[in-house]
This record gives C-alpha cells, structure tokens and sequence, in this order.
C-alpha cells in the first residue's frame, strides 16, 4: 500500500528537485532522492503531531498534511525522513541536521548528529519514518529573520549517501 505512495511522491518530487554538485537544494519543502535499493524523501512540516498521527494511523498511503517553507517564532518546523528499500535485510542509516543562518554561517547549537532513522530489521517495498524525529523552534531575537537552511546529510553505516538542503523562512509572524 505505502509502496505505491512513495512510487507517486517520488515520481512528483523528482520532477521539482534541483542538484546542484553532490547536494540536492528544495525551497519548496520536499526533497527525494534514491541510492542503491534506497529511497528517502524529506518534508518539512509545522505540524509535528499532526504529521505523527497521519503517519502512526495511516492504513493506506498517508495523505500527510502541507509542507511548509515558513516558521514563526512561536511554530516549530521539522524534516520528516521517510525512506524505502526494495529488499528485505538489516539497515543502519543515520542523518545529521546542520541549520545555515541568513548570515551565511552555521549556528553551532543547532547543529545534531548521527539521529537515527533505522538501525534495525526491514521488509522491502514497505515506507518507514525515521526512528527519531527533530522539531526546531527559533524563538528570541537570537534568531534573525529570514531565509534558513537545513543541511542534511544521511548516512549507511556512517558513510554520507545523501546531502539535501532545505531551506525555508523565520518570519516573525
């Protein structure tokens, strides 16, 4: 069932994907990318229980809920990892999240490693969410307005398969 949900997205989400060198850039809240018997798609979204509850619920492919480019102060934004695998087999995937500020420098707290999103048994042709999941909150006048980016790296084994690039808008309201 969510196998034909990820042929779907997938087939959408490569038409408006970009690559640019060995990363792939989205300013429209969704990236996709397949490696090998891989493949992940990246959404960002404001609603993290929302998101979870489709996910968790869902008994045919999830109809999830907007992606969103915009957070405010007060609003959280996440990446959700999904990823795909046509075979049956043990996995051992990461990612890391580095988040580029309007200044063009990284933001030393808001920088998190080796966040798990499957080390363990899984059936091919089947979609999965990251084992664990990040929300950012930019709250405080530490945080400029204006355009961020997420910078993320996914791993196999500990070795960089997939970089994306996210980028999205603080915006005080």
């Amino acid at each position: 069932m969510k196998n034909v949900f990820v042929l779907i997205l997938c087939l959408f989400i490569c038409s408006i994907a970009v690559s640019q060198e060995n990363a792939v850039v989205s300013s429209n809240g969704v990236s996709s990318f397949s490696y090998n018997n891989y493949t992940f798609i990246i959404c960002l979204y404001n609603d993290y229980e929302r998101a979870m509850e489709i996910w968790d619920t869902s008994k045919s492919p999830p109809v999830m809920p907007p992606v969103s480019t915009r957070v405010t102060r007060t609003s959280f934004i996440m990446p959700f990892v999904i990823f795909g695998t046509d075979r049956n087999g043990t996995v051992n995937l990461t990612y890391d999240v580095k988040v580029l500020q309007p200044d063009n420098t990284f933001s030393s707290k808001d920088e998190i490693d080796k966040i798990r999103i499957a080390q363990r048994a899984v059936n091919g042709m089947v979609l999965y969410r990251a084992d664990e999941l990040l929300a950012f909150y930019f709250p405080g006048s530490e945080y400029r307005t204006g355009k961020y980016q997420f910078h993320i790296n996914i791993r196999e084994n500990g070795e960089v398969i997939y970089t994306c690039i996210m980028e999205f808008e603080l915006s005080e309201r």
